[in-house]
């Protein structure tokens, strides 16, 4: 019998609706860490691990999203992250100490990492391909509204009912999602019989989070002291362990791939050039997103004193810009292209950086609030065409591969910008004088400098999506 027309928007909505709400839980965190600072006495740069875990786990797991996308009905994820999500949260709310804490954020994530991979799979294979625009654009809103809608929700649970609610209004909204979805959410597509690569996983594992954790440990994500030189050996030692993890994780999978067996993720997507430098882009925006943002509501939390109510209204006149100018921007990407809108937003983006490098001497909120609609605008030029471009790129046979290694790339780099950032900005040793006034004003043109490593890259993008080929299986 033939699906219903309005049956697979039905379900594209619910995990739109999904997603939107689980990547708003990825931010909670951010105007939260003063409060967790004082309840756990806990330092700033471990504090912040309960926002970073969460990159960390993304970017760990969602490799293994590829796999399971392939392997079991999107039915059975469905539930699977839903159920996740519920139980992590459940935990973070009866949490007696900050290691229970990381515990519930670790789960919540691995939750969050299989519903993102399962909102790109089923758009690509529910709509067709002249219709998919509209769609990832849709996707693109959600990534950016999220995001910034997170603080000023999380602000007003905390000036109400403290920390805990955070988790506990996460339990409730899972629970409404995983009702819904029950009523929804089907299964989609064939599946694979192949059994999963075992050794692929603990490698896979390994190398990401190795990475990630060395280099934030590193930089400061949880000592205190760059003068400890046990800490930096054993950090390096980590990091390496991660790059050895990932050499070995992709010399499997092309080994597997030679020997005709699956792979547990298809890495030969990177050989499509436009994909690969759609991911790079990608990438280096994360990092300046994921970083700008839990950046400026610390300073505006921990600097200029302000309440985590404030410090969450004062991001949300940019969500609504980057709402607004998504849509548009995605249609105006159907018939320019991605290149000429991707640069735009990285200019845009390296002035709003070095804006907001000049407000940081500022006690004006006004101020911070103008510079943070200016990188919100930005991030749409840029966030919406290459989200379309990268998927555009692929085959239909690829696209369970390609979600899982750009939801990869971006987490991880973004994981990694937010130890880095953070631990510039929180560091009182670096200057003698009124460290906080430089500290911040630093992090922010380290963020300038990161987006204008993406102008090189930009500029290889095909000029117009007519001179990429169709979106087809093999």
């Amino acid at each position: 019998m033939k699906r219903d027309v309005a049956r697979p928007q039905l379900m594209i909505r619910t995990l739109l609706f999904c997603t939107f709400f689980m990547i708003l839980n990825e931010t909670f965190f951010g105007v939260a860490v003063p409060s967790l600072m004082t309840e756990f006495g806990v330092s700033e740069p471990t504090a912040q691990w309960s926002y970073t875990i969460v990159l960390v786990t993304l970017g760990t797991v969602m490799p293994l999203s590829g796999f399971l996308l392939k392997r079991y009905q999107t039915r059975t994820i469905f539930f699977l992250a839903t159920a996740l999500m519920i139980t992590g949260s459940a935990i973070g709310s009866l949490s007696t100490g900050f290691d229970f804490v990381l515990v519930a954020r670790f789960i919540q994530a691995v939750g969050t990492a299989l519903m993102i991979p399962l909102l790109y799979f089923s758009i690509v294979a529910l709509v067709p391909p002249t219709q998919r625009g509209v769609n990832i654009a849709r996707v693109a809103v959600v990534f950016a509204v999220a995001p910034s809608v997170g603080p000023p929700i999380s602000g007003i649970l905390l000036e109400a009912l403290g920390w805990r609610a955070l988790f506990a209004a996460i339990v409730l909204l899972a629970i409404v999602m995983l009702i819904v979805g029950a009523r929804t959410v089907f299964p989609v597509g064939p599946r694979l019989v192949e059994p999963l690569d075992i050794p692929s996983v603990p490698l896979s594992f390994v190398g990401t989070a190795g990475l990630v954790l060395g280099i934030g440990t590193l930089v400061g994500g949880v000592a205190d002291s760059l003068d400890d030189r046990a800490r930096v050996l054993g950090s390096v030692g980590v990091i390496l362990v991660g790059i050895c993890g990932l050499a070995l994780f992709a010399h499997r999978q092309f080994a597997l791939q030679r020997a005709g067996a699956v792979a547990f993720l298809d890495l030969s997507v990177l050989r499509v050039r436009q994909f690969a430098i759609s991911i790079a882009v990608m990438s280096l925006a994360s990092v300046v997103l994921f970083s700008g943002l839990y950046l400026v509501t610390l300073f505006l939390v921990v600097v200029l004193r302000e309440s985590p109510l404030v410090a969450g209204l004062a991001i949300v006149p940019g969500a609504i810009a980057q709402a607004v100018l998504s849509p548009i921007i995605g249609r105006r990407y159907d018939v320019v292209g991605p290149r000429a809108l991707a640069l735009w937003g990285i200019v845009l983006l390296i002035v709003a950086m070095c804006m907001m490098a000049a407000a940081s001497f500022s006690e004006a909120v006004w101020l911070v609030i103008a510079c943070h609609i200016l990188a919100s605008i930005a991030l749409a030029f840029v966030f919406t065409p290459i989200f379309a471009h990268a998927l555009t790129a692929l085959p239909n046979t690829s696209h369970a591969d390609g979600t899982a290694i750009l939801g990869a790339f971006q987490h991880i780099l973004g994981a990694i910008g937010v130890a880095v950032f953070v631990s510039i900005a929180s560091r009182p040793d670096l200057f003698e004088s009124s460290p906080r006034v430089f500290s911040y004003p630093l992090a922010f043109i380290l963020a300038a400098l990161i987006a204008a490593t993406a102008i090189p890259l930009a500029a290889r993008l095909k000029r117009s999506t007519s001179t990429l080929l169709p979106v087809s299986g093999p």
